[in-house]
């Protein structure tokens, strides 16, 4: 498949790192296949004056929508799994 990313991933649909799980295939390959998972997470703390505002972000692919030829696509999945977050 052309779009198609796997990458490892903890969690279940009672977590932060929420994933939802497809059974059938467990059977099958022995492994649990998340079939969906948190895309992009994001943190808003309001201060007193918008100077003292904080957002951070993660999200799962990269910063580029570019997905032939582009090493940006991808790039910050595993900062994600790890549940790192960039301020915005």
């Amino acid at each position: 498949m052309l779009f198609h990313r796997q990458a490892a991933a903890g969690g279940n649909s009672n977590t932060i790192n929420v994933a939802g799980y497809s059974l059938p295939d467990l059977e099958k390959t022995k492994l649990l296949k998340a079939v969906h998972s948190s895309n992009y997470k994001q943190i808003v703390a309001f201060g007193n004056t918008p100077a003292q505002d904080v957002t951070l972000m993660s999200i799962d692919t990269g910063m580029s929508g570019h997905l032939l030829g582009d090493p940006h696509y991808f790039d910050l999945n595993a900062s994600h799994l790890r549940g790192e977050l960039r301020t915005i």
